[in-house]
């Protein structure tokens, strides 16, 4: 019983992109310098966890000095 859990998981653990960043639809919204495509369904966009993104709208100690980098990062 475990031993196929295991292999399933492997395969996923075992996977490699060509970039990291978040897993979208190849039709999303994002443009087209913000993603990188996989296949004819998927791409690596924008990272859209909060560590990437300034999500403290009170704390402006960054917004003047560089622009964010949310990826995709190869």
């Amino acid at each position: 019983m475990y031993r196929g859990y295991y292999r399933k998981m492997k395969e996923v653990a075992d996977l490699e992109f060509p970039a990291y960043g978040s897993l979208y639809f190849i039709d999303s919204l994002l443009s087209s310098a913000s993603k990188q495509t996989l296949d004819k369904e998927f791409c690596i966009g924008t990272h859209c966890g909060p560590r990437y993104w300034d999500c403290n709208v009170s704390d402006s100690r960054y917004n003047d000095m560089i622009e964010p980098n949310q990826g995709p990062c190869k």
